[in-house]
This record gives C-alpha cells, structure tokens and sequence, in this order.
C-alpha cells in the first residue's frame, strides 16, 4: 500500500477490530462472573431459608422445607434444586425438582457452617452450580450434623451470557463505526499540512508562488524550511547559469561582429567565397549567441515578471513591426484577440514567443497572416494562421528541434520554433501545430487565464 491514509486507516481498523473484541471479551467476562456472584448469594439464600425451616416428627426424623417460596421447587427438573442429607440417619431429602436424582456432592471436610461451592453434573444431563452447607442441629435425641445443598442449572448464566453479548453486539457495532469514521476524521485533519504542502508545491511548479508559506505545524516545520532551502538554492543556481549565458553571449558578440566586418572587407577585396564562408559562419554563431540571450531572459518566476501579459496588445506590437517588412507590407492582416483579458506570463517572454510564430507565418504565407483568441474562466486561446503549403505531417514533430528545418532554401536557423517549444515547455502552454484545411499551417496556444 503506497497510500499513507490507506496505511492508517487499515491500521487503524485492525486496532479498533481488536480492542472491541478484547473489550467484549472482558465485558462479557465481568457480566458472567457478577452473574454467578447473583447465583451464589441466591443459593446462599435458600440454604438459609431450609436450614431456618427445618423440623423434625415424633420419631426426630428430618422433615423437608414446606414454605419455600419459589415454585420451580416443584416442578421436575426445573433448574432450581435443594437437598438435605441426615449424616447420622444416613437419610436425605430432596426438592421434587430433582425428581428421582440425588446432587452428587464430594465427600470433602467441612468446618460447620462454611460454604462450599461445586460444579456437578445435574439432572437430565445437566450442569449445575451447586452451594452446601455444613450445620449442627438439635434434634429431640441430640444434636447432629446435616449437609443442606441448593443447585441451580447452569445454563442459566450461559444463556444470561449469550444473550447479553447478543445485545450488546450492536453497539459494539456502532461503537466500531462511530470509532472508525473519528480516526478518518483524525485522519484527514492531521495529514491537511502535507495536503497545504502539496498545494504549496503545485503553487511553486505553476510559478504562482517561490517559497512554501504558511504557520505549518512543528513536525512538518523542517521540511518545509528544507524544501524552501532547496527553492532558494535553485532559484540561485538557475539565476547565475543564466547570467553567465547571457555574459557569454554578450561577449561573443563583439568577436562576432569583428568577424562579420573581415568578411565584409575580403569580400571588397574579390575573395567573394571565403567571405561568405566566413559571413555565413557569422551568421550562425550570432544566431546561437541571439538564442541563449532570449533563453536567458525567459521569466518564469513571478516574482521575477514586470507583470503578466496582455496578447492583445503584443500581438498588435508584433503586427506593427512586420507590416514594416517588405513582405508584411504586402499581407492581409487580421486581428481579433480579446482586449481585455491577460495571461501569467512576462510580457517580453510573450513577445519572443509570438514575435518567432508570427515572423515564421510572414515567411511562408502567400497573402494573408490570422492572429485570432478566445478565452473563458481559466484559460485564453491564441491561433496564428497563414495560407502557405503548410507540412507535411512527418515534419510537424521536427521543426520544433532546435537547428533543423525542413527548407535548406529560405534563409534561417531553424532556432526560432525551437525557442517558442522551451518557452511553452517553461510556462506549461499547450502547444499544436497543424495543417489547415484549406492551405497554410495553423499553430494554437492555450494559457493559463491571470
């Protein structure tokens, strides 16, 4: 089981199980052992009552009880029984209870008057729980000894005790449950900090917070404070590799432009080929150099963000600037993007990833570029059109890598795609690419709504 709630609840199930049927155990324990308690002092009683009642006739012969008020005397094998035994005489009386049956008691020694208590095997096949009595009484010829017994079936307390833990049962049931659902209760209200810590984690991943925050209690405390320590740490590392590439960069571009500027002075003096080389090679480099700068300047953090982004208005910048091209002079244009409406991520990221799917569709149309969006309560939808050839499908895949392009012929580095795929895979942005039915390619943007 991956699952800790599972885990404590199994376990807390199990140990629930457990102590009921112990407590169950005992409490049908305890009611069986007061019930023999209640038996006893019973038995204890009638002894008193046929030793209180006993007579004797004119021959001093022991005559039985005949005031005794419970009636399952005298019934046959009822469940309640009594029993005189005239040591001396060698006579004994019974209850007609007991009908033809005499109580086997054991022949142990008895001070006068202690009682003595005995299971022994009754009538009918019974068992009963059985007290006697030891006393020296006066006869018309003197005294003697006489052994006085009450028995009652034992069955009785057995089906007191089945009956008992047969109610009780439901509520043992219903305690059960009622203890199960507090250790859920328990349960969900204890493990809500690791719930604000995941919570706080997905935070820290949609880039909508930095660090987890929040009074969490002192157990979880240190792995909050660790997890913070690693946000920090990362965050630092992730700030100096991008300073040190955009110094890179940046100190590339001088020796670039030295290069550039050779190859323009060998292609004045006639050395037209190894200019180029030398120019085409230049041309690459700083496309690379122009990559990492962008890649450096990508803020995914909120904090780092100038503010969130409105495609409205960058797609509006964007149009302005390449309707300035030769070849955008001569486009259809169509914008219809919602004004109003603005999405988490830093506008200059905004502009670096629409500017190079807009620059690409200036590059392939034939007549016309479509910058179209809609949006409802969590997300925006951007779709760039153009009427080009479009794709063929195996290489929709492709022109997303970084540096490969599926026309050598136009002039380019195949960069471009390949930063707008890093910056959609930084800020979680679906990206689609695919043919129109009509002509050309359409590419589709879907955002997380600010």
């Amino acid at each position: 089981m991956k699952s800790l709630r599972l885990r404590f609840l199994v376990i807390s199930a199990l140990s629930i199980a457990l102590a009921l049927a112990a407590a169950s155990f005992v409490m049908i324990k305890l009611f069986e052992k007061n019930l023999e308690r209640r038996v006893e002092a019973e038995l204890t009683t009638y002894i008193n009552q046929i030793a209180a009642e006993l007579s004797f006739d004119k021959d001093g012969q022991v005559k039985p009880p005949e005031t005794l008020s419970d009636s399952r005397f005298k019934l046959a094998y009822s469940g309640l029984y009594w029993q005189v035994d005239d040591i001396n005489l060698q006579r004994q009386l019974r209850s007609r209870s007991l009908w033809d049956y005499a109580l086997p008691l054991p022949e142990d020694t008895h001070a006068t008057g202690e009682v003595h208590r005995y299971l022994l095997p009754g009538p009918d096949g019974s068992t009963v729980i059985a007290e006697e009595r030891q006393l020296i009484i006066a006869a018309p010829k003197g005294a003697r000894p006489v052994r006085i017994s009450a028995a009652m079936d034992y069955e009785t307390i057995t089906r007191a005790r089945s009956q008992f833990a047969y109610d009780m049962m439901p509520y043992i049931v219903i305690l059960g449950i009622f203890l199960l659902l507090s250790s859920a209760l328990q349960l969900s209200l204890g493990l809500r900090p690791l719930k604000n810590v995941r919570d706080g984690l997905n935070a820290v991943r949609n880039r909508q917070k930095q660090r987890l925050d929040g009074d969490f209690p002192s157990e979880i405390k240190p792995l909050t404070q660790a997890i913070n320590q690693l946000l920090d740490s990362q965050e630092e590392t992730i700030s100096g590799a991008r300073k040190r590439a955009a110094d890179l960069a940046h100190g590339l571009n001088t020796p670039l432009t030295v290069l550039t500027n050779d190859a323009a002075k060998l292609k004045a003096r006639g050395e037209v080929e190894i200019a180029g080389e030398l120019a085409d090679l230049a041309q690459v480099m700083r496309s690379h150099v122009d990559y990492e700068l962008a890649r450096s300047r990508i803020t995914p953090e909120q904090s780092h963000r100038n503010s969130d982004a409105a495609p409205y208005q960058i797609a509006c910048e964007i149009v302005k600037t390449l309707q300035r091209t030769p070849k955008g002079e001569t486009l259809d244009w169509n914008v219809d993007v919602p004004k109003d409406v603005e999405v988490t991520v830093d506008p200059e990221d905004l502009r670096e990833l629409l500017g190079n799917i807009v620059e690409n569709a200036v590059k392939w149309t034939q007549t016309q570029v479509n910058i179209t969006g809609s949006s409802n309560s969590s997300q925006v939808t951007l779709v760039i059109e153009d009427d080009g050839v479009g794709l063929d499908p195996k290489l929709i895949e492709t022109i997303m890598v970084r540096g490969i392009r599926h026309d050598q012929k136009t002039q380019g580095t195949g960069i471009g795609l390949s930063l707008v795929r890093e910056i959609c895979e930084i800020y979680n942005i679906d990206l689609n690419i695919e043919n129109r039915q009509t002509s050309g390619l359409r590419i589709t943007l879907v955002f997380e709504l600010a």
